[in-house]
């Protein structure tokens, strides 16, 4: 599969992130797929774990995504009560926009279209997808 150029995508029914466990195991999954040059796309809640990462996500020019459907963290907490802080999310994204990772956010499953536009106001300028 070496220079195929399609994304796998890191994750969409889990969290590459969820805990300090998957986090490191990430980090090897990460540093053995970059030896074949492949295409990589993540997608996350987990926050601040998952910028231990970053510096292999930018090296390879790979994506940086997180959900993030509500820009009031009392939402999130009756919502993801598992998932990192909305800041915490927010946060990570603008971090990597700044180190020239490319970035994307899901913002579904939308429960109140109000908070899913305040979300795409505050990562204005830092979300490339």
């Amino acid at each position: 599969m070496k220079g195929d150029t399609r994304e796998i995508l890191l994750s969409f029914m889990s969290d590459p992130y969820r805990s300090d466990e998957a986090a490191s195991l990430t980090r090897e999954t990460l540093l053995i797929l970059e030896k074949y040059e492949l295409g990589i796309k993540i997608l996350t809640k987990g926050g601040l774990r998952s910028t231990r990462n970053f510096d292999i996500l930018a090296r390879n020019r790979w994506k940086y995504g997180a959900t993030v459907i509500f820009a009031n963290d009392d939402f999130r907490k009756e919502w993801e009560s598992n998932a990192a802080s909305i800041e915490e999310r927010l946060e990570d994204i603008r971090q990597a926009h700044r180190l020239g990772i490319s970035t994307w956010v899901s913002v579904e499953s939308v429960v109140d279209p109000s908070q899913t536009l305040i979300v795409m106001y505050l990562l204005k300028g830092s979300v490339d997808l």
